[in-house]
């Protein structure tokens, strides 16, 4: 919760309250019903585990870059876990498909 409200804080600082709001809509609108481009960000975000790569610091940091980037979109978009294990589903019910398709 903590890192939700200075995200928050953050965008609000940086826009004004009604840029904060058009940001975060204009995010909602950009994202909606696309539970197969947000599972993708999740995944290539490390949304479920650490970016970390033990005496890999190059590695690291870009995975922390690629974190930083999926936990800004999901802020924005106010997702909860509920709706990212449901967008991880829909991808893994296409990949499922893709692979029996061809």
């Amino acid at each position: 919760m903590a890192a939700r409200t200075s995200a928050l804080n953050w965008v609000l600082g940086l826009y004004g309250k009604r840029g904060a709001v058009a940001v975060c809509q204009a995010y909602q609108r950009a994202f909606a019903d696309n539970h197969i481009v947000l599972a993708d960000l999740a995944r290539l975000g490390f949304d479920r585990e650490t970016p970390f790569i033990p005496g890999d610091t190059t590695t690291t940091a870009f995975n922390c870059g690629m974190q930083a980037m999926w936990f800004h979109i999901r802020d924005r978009l106010d997702l909860t876990s509920e709706e990212i294990e449901a967008a991880e589903r829909d991808l893994l019910r296409f990949q499922t498909q893709e692979n029996h398709d061809g």
